[in-house]
Order: structure tokens, then sequence, then C-alpha cells
């Protein structure tokens, strides 16, 4: 079964996201953390990475507003995370923070709220 690692710290956005997988087949792992993502990713090899950009860093810690960045970051420089794509998901509809995040490393860009079709099919043309 393909896995999908889902990065958000806010339980709503998981459980959504987690039915909408479920459904379509896909096994579902989920970090709360930069640091958990890192973690994750290095150990189970997902086929691709649904990152929320505002995560705390650490488990009790604030929301670092760029958590995911950094997180995306540190996987896409090490060679054995650097091909898992991932897809950015964020409320900032911004084009200027769009480009920063592509820049950062990420693969493509879902504004939230999301529509499930496209983010299904992006999630697919990443996959195939």
């Amino acid at each position: 079964m393909t896995k999908i690692l889902i990065v958000d710290d806010e339980a709503p956005n998981v459980e959504i996201l987690t039915r909408l997988l479920n459904r379509s087949k896909y096994e579902v792992l989920v970090a709360g953390t930069r640091d958990d993502a890192v973690a994750i990713a290095t150990a189970e090899m997902p086929s691709l990475i649904l990152m929320d950009i505002g995560i705390p860093n650490a488990a009790g810690e604030p929301k670092n507003i760029d958590g995911g960045l950094e997180a995306t970051q540190q996987l896409k420089s090490a060679e054995s995370t650097k091909a898992i794509p991932i897809i950015a998901l964020t409320a900032s509809a911004m084009l200027d923070e769009k480009n920063r995040f592509l820049d950062a490393g990420c693969d493509a860009v879902q504004s939230k709220p999301y529509s499930f079709g496209p983010l299904l099919d992006a999630i697919k043309s990443y996959l195939n």
C-alpha cells in the first residue's frame, strides 16, 4: 500500500485528510512537528508528503510559521529523502508566498481550505 505522510499539528485537518486518503486506499502516517516529520519520513520513506507550513519544531513548542519549510529543506537536502514529493498545505494564497514555498523545495502548493478533488489529483499526479 502507498504511504502518505501528513504533517499537520491541527487534529481536525489530520482527521479530514486521513479519511480522504484512507478512502482512496492510501496508508497514512502522521507527524505534528518539524522534528517528527523529518524522523518519520526518514524512517518510513513515504511515497508523498502533505506538509503544513506552520507547525511547531518539536512537541510542546509554539507554532513556527516556517516549521514545514524547514522540514522540507532538511528532507530535500538528504540523499535518502530528496526524491519524495512534498505538497505544501497553506492558508496563504499570496503568489509570493507560494513561490517561496516552491523555492524552499516543495513540489506543489495547495491552499487551505483545499478542494478534495484537486488535492487528490495532485497526489495522484506525483505518485505516477
